[in-house]
């Protein structure tokens, strides 16, 4: 079984390769390992598919620890890097920090945190979104960066507001924060 770091360091090459890194959406160990099998380079622990297959609307109901079980027994039976989704970091900054950490624990190869209001508003179902302000988001990309132990343990910045010009002005400073990447 490959290790953690060793899939941290595995995703990173992958993104810094020319070739476009797919990584489809599961919820579950069976679905991981059969995209590992299918030659995927990696897998997105999805909150959304996450949320269906439990019978719920991706509105943030499941808990950081429904999240990080999911991660972790993916993680157990799949070689690949895992992408996990953290929704808002569970909360604010010292959310992060604790986020941070258990996800790193349970074997996640990178982490994304997004910028609405907690608890969220599904925008994607129709509903009208509320968002965190610029320095919040960037307080919890610095959290999440600042808390890491292994620095190829990637942070993805997601931004979800409309407005594209606010949307670029966030994503850079969320990546002059640290993070290192923007969605």
């Amino acid at each position: 079984m490959v290790s953690p770091h060793d899939k941290r360091v595995q995703l990173r090459a992958s993104l810094d390769a020319p070739e476009i890194v797919a990584a489809p959406g599961a919820s579950d160990p069976i679905t991981a390992k059969l995209l590992e099998l299918m030659g995927f380079a990696a897998v997105h622990v999805s909150g959304s598919v996450a949320h269906r297959t439990s019978g719920y609307s991706d509105a943030g109901i499941l808990t950081m620890h429904e999240m990080i079980e999911r991660i972790a027994t993916m993680g157990d039976v799949s070689n690949i890097p895992l992408i996990a989704d953290a929704d808002t970091g569970f909360g604010g900054a010292p959310n992060v920090v604790r986020t941070m950490k258990e996800y790193e624990r349970a074997g996640a190869s990178a982490v994304h945190i997004e910028d609405q209001l907690t608890p969220k508003r599904p925008m994607h179902m129709g509903a009208e979104g509320a968002f965190i302000s610029d320095a919040e988001m960037v307080d919890k990309i610095r959290a999440a960066v600042d808390t890491r132990v292994d620095a190829d343990f990637l942070v993805i910045a997601r931004c979800d507001i409309p407005d594209k010009q606010q949307k670029l002005e966030r994503l850079h400073a969320c990546l002059e924060a640290g993070a290192d990447i923007g969605w």
